[in-house]
């Protein structure tokens, strides 16, 4: 996210809530992530891994 720009919270808000139901979407390549937990209530990192191309 930048910081170095004026953001308005409703388009904020829409994206997250949009890529929160990708996430929740079987089949959807962001479906099923992995995740690590946090001290903070609710917010958790996920990670892809993708295999080193040759």
């Amino acid at each position: 996210m930048r910081i170095d720009v004026a953001l308005v919270q409703r388009e904020i808000d829409a994206e997250l809530a949009a890529l929160h139901e990708r996430m929740q979407r079987p089949g959807h390549v962001l479906h099923g992530l992995p995740a690590i937990a946090t001290s903070l209530r609710d917010f958790v990192f996920r990670y892809s891994h993708y295999p080193e191309r040759r």
